[in-house]
């Protein structure tokens, strides 16, 4: 996105060009490159009116590097989100190993106080998050995270199928 970015956050509506070309046309993750550096993913959202329509995912999701917001941007059928997310996903898929980082890395108290350097616990390395986007990975990543991540919807689901069948 272009448009105005202060201290409260992104306002505009116009769309950076190549925000909107494929990642698989690029050929790497739109950001991956010091051009297509994107404010928008790591502020605050307001519409053309000054209205907020979204927050920000710096340090949330297990983001924690400058890029995150933009690197591990909703990707998929189900919008997988965040660092945390898709390094389940990426372990699910036996891309990497649960002994390559530390489990939990956000509640580590530099990540608390937004403080990278000095986080003592180790995050996830993904470095093709734009794979979410392939379309087998964009639905088995919704499947996988309705499954594991919100196993309740499925619980939900059986119980309403099993009492509508009766």
């Amino acid at each position: 996105m272009l448009g105005k970015l202060d201290v409260d956050g992104f306002h505009g509506t116009v769309k950076n060009p190549l925000s909107i070309v494929p990642e698989s046309t690029l050929g790497h993750w739109y950001g991956e490159i010091p051009a297509e550096d994107d404010a928008w993913f790591r502020s605050e959202k307001f519409n053309s009116r000054g209205v907020r329509i979204a927050s920000s995912y710096d340090w949330r999701n297990g983001n924690c590097d400058r890029g995150d917001a933009q690197k591990f941007r909703g990707r998929g059928f189900k919008q997988l989100t965040g660092r945390s997310n898709y390094a389940a996903y990426w372990v699910f898929r036996g891309w990497i190993s649960l002994l390559s980082f530390s489990s939990s890395w956000w509640l580590d108290p530099e990540f608390i106080a937004r403080n990278r350097v000095g986080m003592k616990k180790v995050p996830a390395t993904i470095d093709s998050p734009q794979d979410v986007s392939i379309p087998e990975n964009c639905i088995d990543s919704a499947g996988f995270y309705l499954r594991f991540e919100r196993p309740k919807v499925i619980s939900l689901y059986r119980s309403k199928t099993v009492s509508a069948a009766r």
